[in-house]
């Protein structure tokens, strides 16, 4: 008997599951406790496990009564209603009668066909007694429970209640447990009789999300608690539809939309498509999780790691003007150019140019972005300098992660969808590529950028706003992102075909639907009370405060009529006394500029005048908008000391590490064109090493080459040099 005891134990512990081969259905609650979606298991039936907890006593002893008054004696089978059901069904033939305990149906539900031959009902016997021997009876009984058909695709009481009547099983009512009781004679003539309740299907992009990601989880669950709150999910989508609505005359037809936070990753809202059940718009496309150009939205980063690399300060003067890097002509979004202009107004203005610059003078952007976590990044070379304005595809989930580092307490990016089980998507942080200082200057000039008049009603947020705004070459794509509070929210509109629209620009089309959402985060009062860190303050960060010039962005000095106030990350932040404000020594008597080192003497009478120096590209382009600067007076003619003064020399034609191609039948002419201080007016240039021509700073110098190598100087007439090599090939 003892033996008999420890071999039956023994198969108990070591005996799979009874339904080990099943799956079930899962149901996704938002955070506020709102079911979002039911779904089908893998063998499309909707199943859910049932546990005995969750069945009330009053059933399990009606479901008893009706099918197994014995389940708790026996061994699998009933000996006397099997005598019984086979001398009315085979003999008497009376009336068929069934004598299948619980045990009996279950193993019927789960391999057994053909029961109602003799055969069948043998194996139905067999496969009971195995059950019996490697399962408890409870056990046993929430296996039938979960697998018992009620009708249609619907298996398990736990999916019958909610289904037919929107219930937990232990809150059915006694005339409910009476339907469900009847169902499993004849579920699918029964089930007739009742009504089915529409199942949720909330957040359908997200909750798709969900279950692609909790895919690969090795223990997964039958329910899914998100982190999305569906009470703003809801009132967001209302807005963007109401939003595309109101643009559909427009062509715009699709949005997509994140809403996370900056402290957990948490994931508060999901949008993927306008409409999610709309075919023709292609609405069940996920927008959220689709590879598109960003536009100007990795710039943050590309200025971030300038100003990591020592390169800029939030006001370091940047020039906004026709430049050409190499065979590459970047030009701004609106064809015009401002000049001189901060590195802050450069950034919030989106500023092409500028940024091309900062890339070509930085190190390590594509790579910093790789390992980021950007998936399906290609070389360096294949971007080029076009990474600065949207060269490199990504998705909306991946914008805002890296929107979330750009709060200086942000240690990990992570996506969290779920969490129970765990569901997310993490990054790899930006530090040591990028510092928390460097990202929170970066934050800081985005806080700079200002509200247009579309935009102005939203000037009544009381906490600041970090935004930036992307358009896709093309006109393909309009995107904001930002930060608000513990929130990024990250908006994107346009087509899933594609098509050129010039109505899809990030400021005009997508801000504004940015800030409607803000404005539901602010009024939706999510967790309030709970303190979050706090991005606008520098707390803890090497980052100090100094006086620059306001219009060169150097550090001030008394020349400077005007100063302001710029984040400085000390030993790192580039340091230079402002080089535009000159204070020049004049001679009074001839009007000439004193000689570089040349002391006032008691013979010669002195003014001194603060001047602007402006490079001659620059100073040139104030010619051409109307601006007329008075430049500094020549130096006196006895000078022959070179000026003590920083080069603005460059040669800018012909362009640096491009090869030339003539014609030998018809052989064109190269232009020679440079750079050079505003005070300079004659430049004199030199082909290895023989004069071929003068100019001035804003003309071009013709040369006809022949095919060779050849060096190309430039002399101003303060003394300084540019030069660089240039090679001249033949074509036939």
């Amino acid at each position: 008997m003892i033996a008999l005891v420890l071999a039956i134990t023994a198969t108990r512990l070591f005996a799979a599951p009874i339904l080990d081969t099943f799956s079930y259905s899962k149901l996704i609650y938002s955070s506020d406790q709102v079911l979002l979606r039911m779904t089908l298991s893998g063998d499309q039936k909707y199943r859910l496990k049932t546990s005995l907890q969750d069945v009330p006593a009053e059933y399990i002893q009606e479901l008893l009564n009706k099918e197994d008054k014995y389940f708790y004696s026996h061994l699998g089978f009933n000996p006397i209603s099997l005598v019984k059901a086979a001398h009315e069904t085979y003999f008497t033939q009376s009336r068929r009668r069934g004598a299948s305990t619980i045990s009996m149906q279950l193993a019927r539900l789960l391999s057994i066909n053909g029961s109602n031959t003799i055969g069948g009902k043998v194996k139905q016997l067999v496969q009971a007694l195995i059950l019996e021997l490697c399962f408890s009876k409870n056990e046993i009984l929430e296996a039938y429970l979960t697998v018992t058909p009620y009708g249609r695709n619907i298996e398990s009481l736990a999916a019958a209640s909610f289904i037919y009547f929107g219930k937990s099983p232990k809150d059915l009512s006694a005339s409910e447990r009476l339907s469900l009781l009847e169902l499993p004679q004849n579920p699918n003539a029964k089930s007739r009789k009742l009504a089915v309740r529409k199942l949720p299907f909330r957040a359908p992009h997200f909750t798709d999300r969900i279950l692609e990601l909790s895919a690969t989880v090795l223990e997964p669950k039958q329910i899914i608690r998100t982190a999305l709150n569906y009470k703003l999910q809801s009132k967001i989508e209302t807005s963007v539809q109401a939003f595309l609505q109101s643009k559909r005359r427009y062509g715009v037809n699709n949005a997509a939309l994140i809403v996370s936070r900056i402290s957990t990753g948490e994931i508060v809202a999901y949008v993927g498509s306008g409409n999610y059940f709309n075919a023709a718009l292609s609405g069940q496309v996920n927008g959220a999780s689709s590879r598109r150009s960003p536009g100007s939205l990795l710039k943050p980063f590309l200025y971030g790691l300038a100003i990591e690399q020592g390169l800029i300060h939030p006001q370091t003067l940047l020039k906004d003007l026709p430049t050409s890097f190499g065979l590459y002509d970047p030009e701004n979004f609106d064809r015009r150019y401002q000049g001189p202009i901060s590195a802050t107004t450069s950034l919030v203005e989106s500023r092409n140019v500028p940024a091309v610059q900062l890339l070509k003078d930085t190190q390590g952007f594509t790579e910093m972005l790789r390992q980021f976590g950007v998936d399906r990044m290609r070389t360096e070379q294949f971007y080029g300098l076009g990474a600065a304005i949207g060269g490199v595809e990504v998705t909306m989930e991946e914008i805002t992660a890296m929107y979330q580092q750009l709060s200086h307490f942000n240690k990990i990016p992570r996506l969290v969808y779920s969490n129970f089980p765990r569901t997310e998507i993490t990054y790899k942080p930006f530090a040591p590529r990028l510092s928390s200082e460097a990202r929170y200057l970066t934050v800081k000039m985005l806080t700079d950028n200002k509200l247009n008049q579309n935009l102005d009603h939203f000037r009544r947020l009381q906490k600041p706003v970090a935004w930036k705004t992307g358009t896709s070459y093309g006109y393909r794509d309009a995107w904001t992102a930002g930060l608000f509070d513990d929130y990024v929210v990250s908006v994107w509109l346009g087509n899933f075909t594609g098509e050129f629209n010039p109505y899809f620009k990030g400021r005009e089309l997508a801000a504004p639907l940015f800030f409607e959402i803000i404005e539901q985060i602010k009024w939706s009062k999510l967790d309030r009370g709970i303190t979050t860190a706090d991005w606008t303050k520098p707390a803890r960060l090497k980052v100090s405060e100094v006086a620059v010039c306001s219009l060169s962005g150097g550090l001030a000095t008394e020349n400077c009529p005007h100063l302001r106030k710029t984040g400085f990350i000390p030993g790192k932040s580039p340091i230079h006394d402002c080089r535009v404000h000159q204070k020049i020594m004049i001679n009074a008597k001839t009007g000439l500029r004193l000689c570089p080192g040349q002391s006032p003497s008691e013979n010669v009478s002195v003014i001194s005048k603060i001047y602007e120096v402006w490079p001659s590209d620059l100073f040139n382009l104030f010619k051409r908008a109307g601006l007329y600067y008075k430049l500094p007076p020549d130096f006196e003619k006895n000078c022959d000391e070179r000026p003590n003064m920083l080069s603005d020399l460059q040669i800018v034609l012909p362009r640096r590490d491009i090869i030339q191609t003539i014609s030998i039948k018809n052989p064109l002419q190269i232009y020679l064109k440079a750079t050079a201080a505003s005070s300079v007016k004659k430049l004199d240039w030199f082909i290895d090493n023989e004069y071929v021509g003068s100019n001035r700073p804003e003309e071009s110098l013709e040369w006809i080459p022949k095919s060779g190598q050849y060096q190309i100087k430039v002399v101003d007439d303060r003394g300084f040099v540019s030069a660089q090599d240039l090679v001249v090939e033949t074509v036939r």
